[in-house]
């Protein structure tokens, strides 16, 4: 795994974490001090945004954003498909693990934000990003408890889970099932 691509990532200075390797999980964000909840932990336009459904992003969609941006930008956006599970074979499939649906047009638009798409999952997060539409299609992040300095700083990807536990998970997939 390469990681001197993540190197070229630039954090703000008034960030409260540092880009940094989880184990067993690639790239991840650690607190550099510690965050009260209800903080911001960091607000960020995106690199690009695709305006359709999330089903429907083809790679042609990926490819023409991506052509449009700089050299620089090219190469972050290039620098996501060295993660912890291997190379994304596809543009399409680097974008969709790791853009966000845009709040001002719901399921309608997904940017791909740099950093943000390296905090890592938990169905036990602490920390979250509302539904509040931005006009730049830029997203915030905020605590949702107090966070220790070196502790990693976790989203959850699927808000149907947030913050339920292991067995309520697997009951609503196996209720999902048999409702299928």
């Amino acid at each position: 795994m390469t990681w001197a691509a993540y190197h070229s990532i630039q954090v703000p200075n008034d960030a409260p974490f540092r880009l940094g390797v989880s184990p067993g999980k690639g790239w991840g964000v650690f607190a550099t001090r510690k965050i009260l909840k209800g903080e911001t932990i960091l607000q960020e336009k995106p690199l690009f945004v695709i305006r359709k459904p999330h089903r429907m992003i083809e790679e042609r969609d990926v490819f023409a954003a991506y052509c449009a941006l700089s050299k620089k930008e090219k190469a972050q956006f290039l620098s996501v498909r060295d993660n912890g599970d291997g190379i994304f074979p596809t543009m399409e499939r680097a974008f969709a693990e790791n853009s966000f649906t845009i709040p001002a047009q719901p399921g309608m638009a997904h940017g791909f934000f740099l950093l943000h798409s390296r905090f890592n999952h938990s169905c036990l997060p602490n920390c979250k990003i509302p539904d509040d539409a931005q006009p730049d299609d830029s997203i915030t992040s905020y605590a949702t408890c107090d966070i220790k300095a070196g502790a990693e700083i976790l989203l959850c990807y699927e808000t149907d889970f947030d913050y339920r536990t292991r067995d309520d998970r697997h009951r609503l997939d196996r209720s999902s099932l048999m409702l299928g």
